[in-house]
């Protein structure tokens, strides 16, 4: 099975057929973070008015941004987060506005020039389209299994995972001196997470350690994490959802 854009956007359907803010919300704040890393998820209830929030004094660039989410698309609902914000977080001059409705650009100037007159915030929409696009990177394809149900084609991974690293379960590929190979076409795995990101790991179901790593203070040495040197990749068996 494929997914295909399709499937994608009668998901997004679905969320808005049924009212699923809460896990809509999930979706974006992920999203929004691949864009914008500085964010930080806010909890679900009494947040104020921001699904996620970048401080400025926290920000690289010193600007502060809030993202809100809703799974429907009225200016109404655009002008009522911007006035909250405005109350509420001073530091906030860009807010960031997600939905799975479709938002053309003609209106997202519009809302821009609105909210920007109004309530002096920028304002940046992820509308259906980005989303749909982001969701079709293959490093995202966790989410569609996981935020929207969307059956993902595991035996693809599967295969993949025996590209890089020659079965399941089973020692991996030596090189020489018996030091596992971490270099294959030219791309090891240190070079497929630097070009993919880590979602990429969690796609394929692995967890990429490294021999000489040591923790350090305050890091969880039980936690997935990807580390390595040179000849130094080894990778953990998949876990049950990928074998299953």
């Amino acid at each position: 099975m494929t997914v295909l854009r399709i499937d994608v956007e009668r998901a997004l359907d679905e969320l808005i057929v049924d009212e699923e803010g809460m896990r809509f919300q999930g979706l974006a704040v992920i999203l929004a973070k691949q864009k914008w890393p500085d964010l930080v998820a806010r909890e679900r209830k009494r947040d104020e008015g921001l699904d996620a929030y970048a401080p400025a004094v926290l920000a690289p660039n010193g600007i502060g941004k809030g993202l809100a989410c809703s799974t429907t698309a009225p200016l109404t609902k655009v002008k009522f987060d911007a006035q909250k914000v405005r109350e509420r977080f001073k530091d906030v001059t860009v807010l960031i506005f997600a939905t799975p409705a479709k938002v053309t650009g003609t209106t997202e100037t519009e809302w821009a020039d609105s909210i920007k007159q109004a309530y002096d915030l920028d304002l940046v929409v992820m509308s259906r389209e980005d989303l749909v696009t982001q969701l079709m990177l293959p490093a995202n394809a966790a989410l569609l299994r996981s935020h929207l149900r969307i059956p993902v084609p595991l035996e693809a991974a599967r295969r993949l995972r025996t590209r890089i690293f020659g079965g399941f379960g089973g020692p991996e590929r030596r090189g020489r001196a018996g030091k596992p190979r971490d270099v294959v076409n030219g791309a090891g795995p240190r070079e497929m997470v630097a070009s993919e990101g880590p979602a990429f790991v969690v796609f394929l179901g692995l967890t990429l350690t490294c021999e000489n790593h040591r923790p350090q203070v305050g890091e969880d040495s039980g936690s997935p994490r990807v580390f390595g040197s040179e000849n130094g990749w080894q990778a953990l068996p998949l876990p049950s959802i990928m074998t299953g």
